[in-house]
Order: C-alpha cells, then sequence, then structure tokens
C-alpha cells in the first residue's frame, strides 16, 4: 500500500507541474489618442503610422499630427497648411504628409507632400512626385529616405478581442505596426455610432508581456518536490 501511495504520487506531481509550451503571455495597454487635446475635435482623428521608437503620426480633421509615446511630446500641427494629412514616419523621425495650401508673408505653396523632421521641427516641401489620397496612402518613406510602396500590417487582425468586455468600442481598423508590436489606428465608439462614417478615433495599442517560467524548468522543479515528498513516506516505513 505504502509502494502504491508513493507511485502515484510521483504521477500526479510529475503530470501537475508539465504546462502547455507558452513562454510568453502578451495582453495590451490601450490608449484614445483623443485624449490628448479634448480642446480640438479628436472625433474625427485616424493615427496612420508608429515608428520603432514608438512615435505616433496621423491627423486630426484636416491636421497633421505627431505624438511620442515615450516622452508624451504632441505636435498637434506639424503643418500649417490647409488640409493636411501625415501619411507615415520613418526610423530616422522623419514624417511624409500632404498639405493642399501654405501661405507664407510673400508667397504661396499649393497643393504639395511634405517631409517634417519630429527632432529638429524642419519643414521640407516636395514639388514632385505629388500623392494625394485624401486620409490614405500607400506611399511611405523609408529608412533610407525613399518613397516606397508602404508595408502592409501583419499584426493581429481582431483587436476587440484584445480588449476587456464593455469596453465601449465598436470597431478597432488597425493601420500599422512597429517592432515592438505596438499598433495604430482607428476606431469607433459606440457612443459616436457605430454606423457612421464619419466618426473615428485615433488609438494606440502597447503590449504588455508577462514572463512564464519554461515547463522545463516547472517540471524539473515538479519532480525535486516529487522525490522530497517519496523519500519522506520511505523513511516512515
Amino acid at each position: 500500500m505504502k509502494k502504491f501511495m508513493s507511485t502515484t504520487c510521483l504521477v500526479v506531481l510529475s503530470s501537475f507541474f508539465v504546462i502547455p509550451n507558452h513562454a510568453n503571455a502578451t495582453m495590451y495597454s490601450f490608449f484614445d489618442l483623443t485624449g490628448l487635446d479634448n480642446t480640438r475635435i479628436w472625433s474625427l482623428s485616424k493615427a496612420t503610422d508608429i515608428n520603432d521608437a514608438g512615435i505616433v503620426v496621423g491627423h486630426w480633421l484636416d491636421n497633421a499630427f505627431a505624438y511620442d509615446s515615450h516622452t508624451g511630446v504632441f505636435v498637434h500641427h506639424i503643418s500649417e497648411a490647409s488640409d493636411s494629412y501625415a501619411y507615415s514616419i520613418n526610423n530616422d523621425n522623419q514624417i511624409y504628409g500632404y498639405g493642399r495650401s501654405l501661405s507664407f508673408s510673400n508667397w504661396r505653396v499649393g497643393p504639395h507632400n511634405f517631409i517634417y523632421d519630429f527632432d529638429y521641427g524642419y519643414y521640407s516641401i516636395l514639388t514632385e512626385p505629388l500623392n494625394f489620397s485624401g486620409e490614405n496612402s500607400d506611399i511611405e518613406l523609408d529608412d533610407s529616405g525613399q518613397l516606397v510602396t508602404k508595408a502592409e500590417y501583419l499584426g493581429p487582425a481582431n483587436l476587440l478581442d484584445l480588449l476587456p468586455e464593455n469596453s465601449g468600442w465598436g470597431s478597432l481598423n488597425p493601420l500599422a505596426i512597429n517592432s515592438s508590436g505596438q499598433i495604430v489606428g482607428s476606431g469607433r465608439l459606440f457612443s459616436d455610432g457605430i454606423d457612421s462614417s464619419v466618426y473615428q478615433r485615433a488609438f494606440l495599442m502597447t503590449p504588455i508581456t508577462s514572463q512564464v517560467p519554461e515547463p522545463t524548468t516547472l517540471f524539473v522543479f515538479g519532480m525535486g518536490l516529487s522525490g522530497i515528498f517519496i523519500s519522506r513516506l520511505k523513511k516512515k516505513k
């Protein structure tokens, strides 16, 4: 009977400490970018891109913006042009976008593409090629400063599954993801009218990774406990 108890305990304890092979469990924090500036019409906003440094670009109403998710620096007007849109940002913090018109004291610039340096605030006007696709563009500025076809979004598809129930969000449209897994895009709240094509809110999702011990470590630990337990049973014989 004692021998049977020892063997049974060994099997039970060993099975208990074998877990599925998942080294990381990922959750996300969610940031509604409309909270950056409640004095503006942020219910008409979209985050179009994010670089590996965590700088988000996009537009609210018809004004291009940039936001550093790590330092909190927020530039709500990266272009003085009317109807401006920020399409992309590369890892040199250069923002590529479009402006409809730009006026200075003695001259005026019509529709143009621009590059804005987030670090230094330099605004450069590109004369060609002119690329305007409204709120969206399939062109981006890569890390070498070349205009290329925008990279395809390859992150999680159904972002609502990553939020708590009753979050208030009716739809989330992801547009870009960086190397750290941060996701940006636009979404709609139920309170805005989910069937409306007008309301859209820029958002940022940031992964929070919690480490889970490797299965082999837990197995060895479980075997050790099993050995101690069996040893004590033998001493009681």
